[in-house]
């Protein structure tokens, strides 16, 4: 077949071994330079399934469960960019959730509505939240937003935010991480540069609750800012 395609004519000229080389070079080039975009990968049990719709591919206002009766992950990287309303990692007992976002770029907003704004990592599962080589997760809200790192009994949730440039951000009214929460188990890796940034901490909050923060390597750190309202005043952290 090689040898017709060789003969095989246009107009007055041959089509020349090497012609081909030439076609068969770019369209390589085109399926690396694909493989290449932004990428958000899901798997397994993913609500709704396509992360690409959450927010801005047509729904406003998702609520995201990664690993919502089962086993799920997410993983996003090469500067791609996931939006969510409410997120969810672990949220039945027995789930088991995962998301990563990795690589300078790379980031996972989740915004709620003006008044409230939820990221759970271990709702009544197991959650696991990766942040890595540059990533970035913010929960962001005018009024309320809470981050919970293991929240419920039974739950188990770990997030590690880890290599420079690397952050977490919950900002916006109280602006609260909970490592350890309503007697759940929760754990706060901060390592190699990374940054967590907030304004109230509360680790173990609530009794039976268990909650851990390493902050460890140079150039990490955990900024917390104090909460301040009419009723209300907690120091920057807070283990209860």
């Amino acid at each position: 077949m090689w040898a017709m395609l060789q003969r095989e004519k246009k107009g007055n000229k041959m089509v020349r071994p090497h012609s081909f080389a030439r076609i068969l070079a770019f369209l390589l080039f085109l399926t690396l330079s694909a493989s290449l975009q932004a990428d958000i990968t899901p798997s397994g049990d993913v609500d709704p399934t396509d992360p690409l719709w959450w927010i801005g591919g047509g729904d406003s206002s998702t609520n995201a469960y990664i690993g919502k009766t089962a086993a799920g992950s997410v993983t996003v990287n090469l500067g791609s960019d996931l939006r969510s309303s409410y997120g969810y990692i672990g949220y039945d007992a027995g789930a088991i959730g995962v998301v990563t976002v990795d690589g300078s770029g790379s980031t996972w907003t989740n915004s709620g509505d003006s008044d409230y704004s939820l990221l759970y990592v271990g709702y009544e599962g197991q959650g696991t939240l990766n942040i890595t080589n540059g990533g970035a997760v913010s929960n962001i809200s005018d009024d309320y937003s809470d981050t919970l790192i293991g929240c419920g009994t039974g739950s188990i949730g770990e997030v590690t935010v880890d290599g420079n440039g690397s952050t977490l951000a919950c900002w916006g009214g109280y602006g609260r991480i909970y490592v350890g929460a309503f007697g759940g188990t929760g754990e706060l890796n901060i390592t190699d540069g990374g940054s967590v940034s907030n304004i109230t901490g509360l680790i173990g909050r609530w009794p039976g609750s268990t909650g851990i923060v390493t902050v460890d390597g140079s150039g990490s750190t955990w900024t917390n800012r104090c909460c301040t309202s009419a009723d209300t005043y907690l120091a920057p952290v807070v283990a209860c």
